[in-house]
């Protein structure tokens, strides 16, 4: 096997801003710690509290769109 050919890792404290869940990542950056704005613990889509657009919703967008290709 060749001899430093593989990255060296790190280990990254990552802070979510949304919910101030913390935790530890292996990867190749070079800094201590990395900010995001969601994370699993707060994003909709994983809580299971996303909003489904009614049927209402969709029919008035349909509209506006026809009436502004038809302006």
């Amino acid at each position: 096997m060749k001899k430093d050919i593989h990255p060296v890792l790190s280990k990254t404290k990552v802070t979510c801003r949304g919910c101030n869940n913390m935790f530890y990542v292996m990867g190749q950056l070079k800094t201590d710690s990395v900010f995001i704005e969601v994370c699993s613990n707060c994003h909709s889509a994983y809580t299971g509290k996303r909003k489904v657009l009614s049927a209402g919703a969709i029919d008035k967008f349909k509209q506006r769109y026809n009436n502004l290709l038809s302006d």
